[in-house]
């Protein structure tokens, strides 16, 4: 499916079904419209993953190529549990994000200005 392949490209990796999802049955599908479906929805339901399997191991330092991926929480895990908005302590953010199909945690140890 040449519609698959294109959002591939772009680091959508969408499962059949969520393909269906996304497309409603139709035949005429514009990439731009069905990524901005997809924005809308939850990777968990439509997503075919896109993590290596091992990805859950700890031992991965960083993981390459295009890839959406959703973040499901963040945490400034130096910050005390019962006061985590507090700007006096170092931020250092704790990430749960998903492909669609594993979850796992990631650690922001320098400043990323994006975030």
């Amino acid at each position: 499916m040449a519609v698959l392949e294109k959002l591939k490209e772009l680091g959508w990796h969408i499962s059949q079904e969520g393909f269906k999802h996304l497309t409603d049955g139709e035949n005429n599908c514009d990439i731009k419209n069905l990524i901005r479906k997809a924005l809308d929805l939850d990777l968990r339901e439509i997503g075919a993953g896109c993590f290596p399997e091992n990805v859950t191991d700890g031992k991965l330092e960083n993981i390459s190529g295009k890839m959406v991926i959703q973040v499901l929480k963040v945490r400034n895990v130096s910050a005390p549990k019962a006061n985590e908005e507090s700007r006096g302590a170092p931020r250092m953010l704790k990430f749960t994000l998903s492909d669609g199909q594993l979850t796992c945690q990631a650690i922001e140890y320098e400043h990323i200005q994006s975030l």
